[in-house]
């Protein structure tokens, strides 16, 4: 499969940023999340960033 529409964007978390990008095309949409960075453990970061995912899913 390749990709015909990616699309991404970064938000900052406390103690580091995460970037979200979604690869489009003949199969279903696909979200990568990315995080690096700062002191949160790994289960504290999608609590804080699912409004933002949710919004920026939402504009596709």
């Amino acid at each position: 499969m390749t990709s015909q529409n990616v699309v991404g964007r970064f938000f900052d978390v406390p103690g580091g940023q995460v970037y979200a990008h979604v690869r489009e095309g003949h199969g279903p949409a696909l979200v990568f999340l990315h995080y690096w960075g700062g002191h949160l453990s790994p289960l504290e970061v999608p609590d804080q960033m699912a409004a933002h995912i949710g919004a920026f899913v939402a504009q596709l």
